[in-house]
């Protein structure tokens, strides 16, 4: 049904004969959120695609359906996509000879990784096989088809960009090469996941087919630490062509040292807001908030460390300190009841409302801290006191701890780094304050200007 209803639902046709160059944003459709506030807002890579319309480009959204399969979410999700013009999914770019192949990859599987995790039986405990082997087990009984249906979209995609001019552009630039502009250029939203690595073999399937490159521009504009690996693509994989033609990463501190892949800072495209000339300058107001704002919980959307944040706040709480909540937009409150006190008071939506009534933040396994940071709002970072020290979600650089930032491990260390942070920041003069924030802003996001952004995804 679906694969004949969604083709008069969106509008495909870009991809047939675009009379100015084709720019792809390939980014994620909340679906839950699409079909509640009936309109789509990309959350992921917001402003690209109207600063590429303005440069001249045709623009279509290639949308990853994330969130929901309910088919009341679809159907709803689908009318406000439509509205946001010229979209893709995979279901469009599926054909009906692709289906058998999922069926087939769905039987196949299981035999394929049974005599994967048999070849690695013999390595013995402790040795990087046997933990391949023990995740795999683990993870057997995991869903695959959404990446192998991606692979294959990605491929017909390739093949259907393939069947374009070989360059797009007006015919006086015919004597002027550095003038041409590549007919294609996808900028895909990045994190070395599953469905990244799919979508960059369909489309090396395409080039070993029709010999036309498709280049592939990762956004990898977030911020991460460094202990989540599956952002740090093995070098390995570039020879399998599993990894764009360029990264850009949210600030100098995510380059890579060594690496054969190709890496650049680009713009932050949703930080924004961390950069706009209006911002209250950081000055000794900020310690002065510490004791007269509340502590803001800003948590994650990994539940482990949800819990281990509650954990350490619910005591705070329950002895009388002014504390708030933020919860992830991906997670329920109703899911931590008997971690939070009777009656909590949650924070604004908007988490720049929230850190303008927050006099200190606390949260683990979250970026939105290092956006504290920015802000002049001393963040503690919350370790886990069982865990190997270095090896948990801190998503904050080096620079600045004890006069930015601290790591709390105990409900009773939080007052005294807080005492730590007032003493520290006594020390200094408010311009000095200034400096410090803004060089820990600067290594870890970058100012998204049109120029930025047009020189980052070769506009």
């Amino acid at each position: 049904l679906l694969r004949w209803k969604l083709p008069r639902c969106l509008e495909p046709d870009a991809l047939n004969a675009p009379a100015k160059p084709l720019f792809i944003v390939d980014t994620f459709a909340v679906l839950p959120k699409v079909a509640q506030d009936r309109a789509f807002q990309d959350m992921y890579l917001p402003g690209l695609a109207e600063e590429a319309a303005r440069c001249g480009r045709e623009v279509t959204r290639l949308y990853r359906l994330y969130g929901s399969r309910h088919p009341w979410h679809l159907w709803q999700s689908f009318r406000a996509l439509k509205a946001a013009g010229n979209g893709l999914t995979e279901l469009h770019l599926l054909t009906w000879s692709d289906w058998p192949r999922l069926v087939l990859h769905y039987l196949l599987y299981p035999l394929s990784l049974f005599g994967l995790i048999r070849s690695l039986r013999h390595y013995p405990a402790g040795s990087p096989e046997s933990f391949i082997r023990d995740a795999l087990i683990r993870t057997a009984g995991q869903c695959v088809l959404i990446g192998e249906a991606r692979r294959l979209a990605a491929r017909r995609l390739g093949l259907r960009l393939a069947a374009l001019p070989p360059r797009i552009g007006a015919p006086e630039q015919d004597h002027q090469p550095e003038k041409r502009v590549p007919p294609v250029v996808i900028a895909s939203w990045y994190e070395n996941q599953t469905l990244n690595k799919t979508f960059q073999r369909g489309l090396g399937q395409a080039e070993n087919q029709t010999g036309r490159h498709v280049p592939v521009i990762g956004a990898q504009l977030f911020i991460w630490p460094d202990v989540l690996l599956n952002n740090h693509p093995d070098d390995v994989e570039e020879s399998f062509r599993l990894t764009p033609d360029k990264v850009l990463v949210n600030g100098p501190h995510f380059l890579p040292e060594n690496t054969r892949q190709t890496y650049a800072v680009g713009p932050s495209l949703r930080y924004g807001y961390l950069f706009a000339k209006d911002a209250a300058p950081v000055g000794a107001t900020q310690s002065a908030a510490i004791d007269a704002k509340p502590l803001l919980v800003l948590l994650s959307y990994h539940p482990e460390e949800v819990r281990r944040v509650l954990q350490l706040v619910l005591p705070l709480a329950l002895d009388g300190r002014n504390v708030v909540y933020k919860f992830h937009p991906t997670t329920k409150p109703d899911d931590f009841v008997g971690l939070l006190p009777m009656r909590p008071t949650m924070a604004a939506p908007s988490l720049k409302e929230a850190l303008r009534e927050a006099g200190a933040v606390l949260g683990s396994g979250s970026g939105s801290l290092a956006e504290a940071v920015t802000q002049g709002i001393f963040v503690l970072n919350v370790d886990d006191p069982a865990g190997v020290p270095g090896l948990g979600l801190n998503y904050l650089p080096e620079y600045g701890r004890g006069l930015l930032w601290a790591t709390v491990r105990r409900s009773e260390d939080v007052e005294t780094a807080l005492e730590a942070a007032k003493t520290a920041r006594a020390k200094i003069d408010a311009e000095t304050l200034q400096k410090h924030v803004t060089a820990f802003r600067d290594l870890l996001f970058t100012e998204p200007t049109p120029e930025r952004i047009r020189e980052a995804f070769e506009l």
